[in-house]
């Protein structure tokens, strides 16, 4: 992955917790530092309130779409073997098991 979606995802991640920081601690996160230890690379992003919102809004839909799923379809593809037969709770009893 380039750095720049390294750095979108781990700023979505971020931005659920200054959520919960915001809400329910009444901390206000106004700048994220992210460090890249391998390459000593620092990244720094101002918050912004309305990316934090929409993430939270990203984040609340995504859980309505798991909970509104009725086919769960096998996750077994090279680069996931380890979770499916490590990680998953189910990998004992899952028919689609590697």
């Amino acid at each position: 992955k380039s750095d720049e979606k390294k750095i979108e995802e781990y700023k979505r991640q971020f931005n659920l917790y200054n959520y919960f920081l915001w809400t329910e601690k009444n901390i206000i996160v106004d700048k994220i530092k992210i460090w890249f230890i391998r390459n000593q690379k620092e990244v720094i992003i101002d918050v912004k309130p309305e990316e934090v919102f929409q993430n939270m809004e990203w984040f609340e839909n995504t859980i309505k779409a798991i909970y509104n799923e009725e086919e769960w379809k096998p996750n077994n593809t090279k680069s996931n073997q380890y979770f499916c037969n490590n990680i998953c709770s189910v990998r004992n009893s899952c028919k689609y098991k590697i």
